[in-house]
């Protein structure tokens, strides 16, 4: 696994300080309100073709991408693909801007 960022010591011997938040997209199956935005730490939540939401936005370390999908256990949902991704690679994928909340295809 490629390690990211600077190592600087601490009390176990090292860790990784990230340079950059990194993005993630994860989909699930199924369409979810808009509104569960805030509780996915304000990911964007996407409702795309073939019953599917995207939730999209910056996760800043592991230990926060793993509460993300504890979250999507704990509510039952069908987690599809998980993947660290570029803004440039979703812009291509779905268009310029499609993760914001004031996109009106964005629900």
């Amino acid at each position: 696994m490629e390690r990211r960022g600077k190592s600087e010591p601490g009390a176990n011997g090292g860790h990784t300080v990230p340079d950059t938040q990194e993005f993630w997209e994860i989909r699930v199956a199924g369409h979810l309100d808009i509104g569960w935005s805030q509780w996915f730490d304000e990911l964007a939540v996407t409702n795309v073709e073939g019953g599917e939401t995207v939730l999209f936005g910056g996760v800043p370390d592991q230990a926060a991408l793993h509460g993300l999908l504890a979250r999507i256990r704990d509510l039952n949902l069908t987690l599809i693909s998980a993947k660290r991704v570029s803004l440039e690679e979703l812009t291509n994928e779905h268009g310029e801007g499609f993760w914001r909340t004031d996109n009106p295809t964005t629900r």
